[in-house]
């Protein structure tokens, strides 16, 4: 299955026509002008109100759960769960940022900035992450530096740029193949690999306030409000068994990344969820677009 197949809310393969053809007409009010601009604020105010957050909390290191888009990972070597360990990350402009294309450009600056930066990375916390995951039998694989060209992609470079604001807060990057069969961690293993995470904080033997963040959407390219808002309730509830039984074939195409966001509530589960906010952003009227979620632990 390919990144940008479309895959209906029952998570078969589709084509748009059908999605058109079986959509809500009411979803045509949702593509007015003013609700469109009004969702971007909402959502560029949660985002805003995230980095906030952290500049007052002001970790000392931040854990960041991503996936990868064949950016780092690639058909000759596809890990399912990989840490970041090196000294420090590479942050680069997109390709894309020289495109025709006016909206692949628009969309590059997700990627980082216009200029290669370089971030400094939790190594020692890492490195603990890795023995705490082989100790309990997850086959991960690990990372200490990029290859000529390579950057961080852009689940990282989003965090990066618009939570932390560019500041050199060490991190730690633990990528997921969120996105690609056939070896994509259930969602049952993406709460057991945040409880590790969780374990190897608190036993951490330092001083340093981590945080952790997940980066990535909800349900896209296919909205499900239901899906989103019952995925929200079950993490604000803890509800481990819901969250770990949700089907593979419901966790394909852009839904994947809701991967991320299991293995993050697993790890702050001793801490009260807030969502802060939940903006279905459709974009056709066949129902395509994303669900945006916002929330922060505390």
């Amino acid at each position: 299955m390919h990144v940008y197949q479309l895959v209906d809310r029952a998570g078969n393969l589709t084509t748009y026509e059908k999605l058109l053809a079986d959509a809500d007409p009411g979803l045509t009010a949702q593509l007015a002008p003013e609700v469109k601009q009004r969702r971007h604020e909402a959502c560029q105010a949660a985002i805003g109100r995230l980095a906030a957050r952290i500049e007052e909390v002001a970790p000392d290191v931040v854990v960041i759960i991503g996936e990868d888009q064949h950016e780092l990972f690639h058909e000759d070597c596809m890990p399912a769960l990989l840490v970041y360990w090196g000294d420090s990350l590479v942050s680069a402009p997109h390709p894309w940022r020289t495109e025709q294309d006016a909206s692949l450009r628009d969309a590059a600056w997700a990627y980082g900035w216009d200029e290669v930066r370089e971030f400094p990375i939790a190594s020692t916390l890492g490195e603990r992450l890795i023995d705490d995951l082989i100790g309990r039998e997850f086959d991960v694989a690990h990372a200490r530096y990029l290859k000529e060209g390579q950057a961080i992609g852009h689940a990282f470079g989003f965090v990066y740029r618009r939570l932390l604001g560019g500041k050199p807060i060490p991190t730690l990057p633990v990528m997921l193949n969120t996105h690609y069969p056939p070896n994509q961690p259930t969602a049952k293993r993406c709460y057991e690999l945040g409880r590790v995470i969780k374990q190897t904080i608190e036993a951490w033997k330092s001083d340093a306030r981590v945080g952790v963040i997940a980066s990535g959407g909800l349900t896209h390219f296919v909205i499900d409000e239901q899906f989103d808002r019952e995925l929200l309730h079950a993490v604000k509830s803890r509800d481990a068994d819901r969250i770990g039984s949700i089907p593979q074939r419901l966790l394909n195409s852009g839904t994947s990344e809701v991967r991320s966001w299991i293995t993050a509530a697993a790890a702050l589960t001793d801490l009260e969820m807030e969502i802060i906010d939940y903006q279905p952003s459709y974009r056709t009227p066949a129902g395509t677009g994303v669900g945006m979620a916002f929330a922060q632990w505390g």
